[in-house]
C-alpha cells in the first residue's frame, strides 16, 4: 500500500476547494505502522475475496491468505508464479487480452473466467483490476468466487431453452436454431430439412391413464427420437405431443430414412406402472428451398404430417 511522506497533519490533506466534491482524495495515514494500516491489513486477511499484486504481465508478487480457500494453495506457492498458469486453458486467451487492455490503460479489468483449484476442479471468479499508479511496478486484482452464481445462471439458461418434461430443446431454442439453420442454408446452399412428429391417439392415453403416464411416454419418446437421429441434428418438443427435428446437410433419401427410424422407435412398447402402452407416430418431412422462411419450413412439415395421419 502506498504511504504519504508529507509531514502535514491529516486534516490538512483533505480535498482542495477547487476539486469536485464528488471525487474526494483518499486519506492515507503518514505512518505505515499506524493502527489504521494494521487494521486494514487484518481486514484484507479476513476477506474471502482473493487480493493480489501482480507484476506485468501477470507474475504474482503478493496475495492474500484467502487463496487457500479459493484455490487450495498457500500464498508462498503463488508468489513468483505466472497467474495465467492458474487460469482454465479455455479462458487463458481472453484473460490475457483483458490484462493487456488493463496495462495499456484502455480500460479497467472486469471479467469472469475459470481458475483451477489444486484438486483440478474449475472455480468461476469475477476479477476486478485497476492500472498501477504512475511509476508503479505492480497492479492490483481482486478475485471473487462466483461459482454458485454461475451454476445458478446456467440452470436458469438451461430451463429457458429446454422442455421441463422431456429435456429436449423447447420452442424458443428451436426457433433460434432453425432461423440460424435457414440463414446458413441460404449462404452455403447446403440441404436442410425438418421432420414434424405427432403421436397418434396420445390424448386418449393421457385421459385414460393420467398425466403422469402421459409425461412418462413423452420422456421415453424424447429419448428415442434422439437415438433415431444423428448427433448433429436438433430434436425439440414443439408442444403437447408434437416434436420437430432439424436435419442439416442431408439429402431427402437420408431424411426419409430418419423418419422411418423415428416411426419404428416410437412404435416399440412403453412400460409404465407395470402396463405396456403402444404408441405410434405420424412423421411429416419437408425440405428447405431458396426463399423459404423457418416458419414456412415447419408449416410444410406439419402439413406433410397431417397428410400421413389421414392415410
Amino acid at each position: 500500500m502506498a504511504t504519504s511522506c508529507s509531514s502535514a497533519p491529516l486534516e490538512a490533506r483533505h480535498v482542495r476547494a477547487d476539486r469536485p466534491k464528488t471525487r474526494p482524495e483518499i486519506l492515507i495515514p503518514p505512518d505505515p505502522g499506524d493502527a489504521e494500516v494494521r487494521r486494514l491489513a487484518e481486514l484484507v486477511a479476513m476477506s474471502r475475496d482473493l487480493l493480489a499484486l501482480l507484476e506485468p504481465p501477470a507474475v504474482c508478487r503478493a496475495v492474500s491468505p484467502s487463496c487457500q480457500q479459493l484455490l487450495g494453495l498457500m500464498p508462498e506457492e503463488l508468489v513468483g508464479r505466472d497467474a495465467l498458469s492458474l487460469v482454465h486453458p479455455d479462458d487463458v486467451a481472453e484473460v490475457r487480452l483483458s490484462i493487456e487492455q488493463l496495462l495499456d490503460g484502455a480500460r479497467p479489468l472486469s471479467s469472469r473466467f475459470r481458475m483451477l483449484h489444486r484438486d483440478g476442479s474449475a472455480v468461476w471468479v469475477h476479477a476486478y483490476g485497476a492500472p498501477s499508479p504512475a511509476g508503479g511496478t505492480t497492479y492490483g486484482v481482486v478475485l471473487r468466487d462466483v461459482t454458485e452464481r454461475m451454476e445458478f445462471e446456467e440452470l436458469m439458461n438451461e430451463a429457458a431453452l429446454h422442455d421441463p418434461v422431456t429435456g429436449l430443446a423447447n420452442r424458443r431454442m428451436l426457433d433460434d436454431a432453425l432461423t440460424a439453420a435457414v440463414a446458413r442454408a441460404q449462404r452455403s446452399h447446403q440441404p436442410l430439412a425438418a421432420l414434424f412428429t405427432d403421436l397418434d391417439h396420445f390424448k386418449q392415453l393421457n385421459d385414460s391413464y393420467g398425466h403422469a403416464a402421459g409425461d412418462h411416454v413423452l420422456r421415453v419418446v424424447g429419448r428415442r427420437l434422439r437415438g433415431a437421429t444423428r448427433a448433429g441434428d436438433l430434436v425439440a418438443r414443439y408442444g403437447g405431443d408434437e416434436f420437430v427435428t432439424i436435419v442439416l446437410d442431408a439429402q431427402l433419401p437420408v431424411v426419409a430414412r430418419a423418419a422411418d427410424r423415428i416411426r419404428a422407435a416410437v412404435r416399440r412398447p412403453i412400460t409404465y406402472a407395470g402396463q405396456l402402452h403402444r404408441v405410434t407416430a405420424s412423421v411429416g418431412v419437408a425440405s428447405w428451398h431458396e426463399g423459404m422462411t423457418a416458419e414456412e419450413l415447419v408449416a410444410r412439415a406439419d402439413r406433410a404430417m397431417y397428410a400421413e395421419k389421414r392415410r
